[in-house]
């Protein structure tokens, strides 16, 4: 086989290999959190979840009005190794009359409740003032061995929170 032809087969193979990455990454943006309109929009595929961790008395003092979060980049840098890139926005509010601290990490998991892996953000703790509504949002990164595109199911935001103690 010349080179030319070497050259123009293996073009072919990589656009198809990039035409799949593509058309998955289009079908599950278009499903994701947040399109569509009336009874759709409510059964999307990915799923947000949120647990606090807190002293007695504070297990309700941060909530979460909303959540969005968006798988936007697939990669297979290996045979067997989904790599996922996405944008992630929450919306804290502070219900707590004190001043508050908070961490917070991203836990992915998949369609049958498993964790496969976990995101810490950059910046943490966050701080509360008293009645204080924050958006935090950024980036994250994700990976798996063991996983397909399918599979990536819910993002859970596991957070921590204690009373500042101050003057």
């Amino acid at each position: 086989m010349s080179r030319k032809a070497a050259r123009k087969k293996r073009t072919m193979m990589l656009t198809g290999h990039g035409f799949i990455v593509m058309a998955a990454a289009t079908w599950l943006l278009l499903s994701s959190c947040g399109f569509g309109s009336g009874a759709d929009s409510q059964s999307s595929v990915f799923d947000a979840e949120y647990t606090l961790s807190a002293a007695e008395g504070l297990q309700q003092s941060v909530v979460v009005d909303s959540v969005r979060w968006n798988p936007a980049a697939f990669d297979f840098p290996t045979p067997g190794l989904l790599e996922v890139t996405g944008l992630y926005e929450i919306h804290f509010r502070s219900v707590w009359d004190e001043k508050l601290e908070m961490s917070y990490d991203l836990r992915f998991l998949d369609r049958d409740g498993f964790l496969f892996d976990q995101f810490i953000p950059f910046g943490l703790p966050v701080v509360f003032e008293p009645g204080q509504a924050l958006v935090e949002s950024g980036q994250f990164e994700i990976s798996s061995t063991e996983l397909g595109l399918q599979d990536v199911r819910t993002m859970r935001i596991a957070a921590s929170v204690q009373v500042i103690a101050g003057p």
